[in-house]
């Protein structure tokens, strides 16, 4: 079992790009979060996104054999290993997931754009391309898995 969280912490109406939110990563009955630690590691969630698809991106088509995703903002922190076995190996703190790499992406690619859907219509992004380069990220992502 999968199941993957992308939460903001909406404040008010509008939505800014730099708006802090939290990821969860559930598989079995194992969570990595970025919830409910000290010090707060909410991050930048829209911000983020776009590195976290690009770094498991190079990380799936063999460019790194590790990659580490660092929440903007924040100390929150995930490494991402892919196995030999297909399988892509998550570390957070002490705790370890695995999984089938492609479930994994395509969940996270879902996640993402439910995430972008819920708030298109609220989202401020200032011309600074934050959204634009997430569309691209889910763009070469979609590309990739139709060809395989």
């Amino acid at each position: 079992m999968l199941k993957v969280t992308l939460e903001i912490h909406e404040i008010d109406k509008d939505i800014s790009i730099f708006e802090l939110g939290n990821v969860d990563i559930t598989v079995k009955d194992k969570t990595i979060s970025s919830r409910h630690k000290t010090p707060d590691q909410s991050f930048m969630l829209f911000s983020s996104l776009a590195d976290l698809l690009d770094g498991i991106y190079e990380l799936y088509e063999d460019k790194r054999k590790s990659y580490i995703f660092i929440g903007d903002d924040s100390s929150f922190k995930i490494i991402f290993t892919m196995l030999p076995n297909e399988n892509i190996q998550l570390q957070s703190d002490k705790l370890i997931l695995e999984i089938n790499a492609k479930i994994f992406i395509k969940e996270l690619i879902l996640k993402c754009e439910n995430l972008l859907m819920k708030y298109s219509d609220r989202i401020i992004d200032d011309n600074y391309g934050i959204i634009k380069d997430i569309h691209n990220s889910l763009q070469r992502w979609t590309k990739l898995l139709k060809n395989q």
